[in-house]
């Protein structure tokens, strides 16, 4: 064997190494990632950010943050956060409400990709408002399609908004 060939095996075993550490450890060393998307330990309970729509009927419904963006759904949790938590230009979050209120009304998308379907408001209603809300749930709990099989409690509303319904046939 040549000394490249051990050079080689040489590097590939040290890459190895460093790469097992960094799992170990659960710490990203550049340009070695972690490795933990689906091997690391969660905590029981998990908080996360969810969008109640308020229709013009009166009725509410609790929906993830990937079905009130048009965006991929591990970006909107983050984009809605930035936008009405950690921001504190009222009247941007007043405008960015009001789109996604006018959007989800007027224009619905499609899932496409990593991108799922926007929530529709019932035939004959349309949304006028939203809370942003906290939520914390049980992760060990039973699925059901995906969503959590209970919500174990709201935490607290982070922002609130109403609009005036649009008159019947603008929207």
């Amino acid at each position: 064997m040549s000394s490249l060939h051990v050079g080689c095996w040489a590097l590939f075993g040290v890459l190895v190494s460093v790469q097992l550490v960094a799992t170990l450890r659960n710490e990203n060393c550049w340009p070695i990632p972690a490795q933990n998307m689906f091997s690391h330990l969660v905590p029981s309970a998990a908080r996360r950010l969810m969008v109640v729509l308020h229709d013009s009927n009166g009725g509410e419904s609790a929906e993830f943050p990937y079905r009130v963006l048009p965006v991929e759904f591990f970006r909107a949790q983050r984009i809605l956060h930035r936008v009405f938590v950690e921001a504190e230009d009222v009247a941007r979050q007043v405008e960015f409400g009001g789109a996604l209120l006018q959007r989800l009304n007027t224009k619905p998308w499609r899932s496409f990709d990593e991108m799922d379907a926007s929530v529709r408001p019932s035939t004959g209603t349309q949304f006028v408002g939203f809370d942003l809300i906290v939520v914390e749930f049980a992760i060990d709990s039973e699925m059901d399609r995906g969503r959590p099989a209970s919500l174990e409690r709201r935490l607290g509303t982070l922002f609130s908004m109403r609009i005036e319904p649009a008159p019947r046939g603008t929207a």
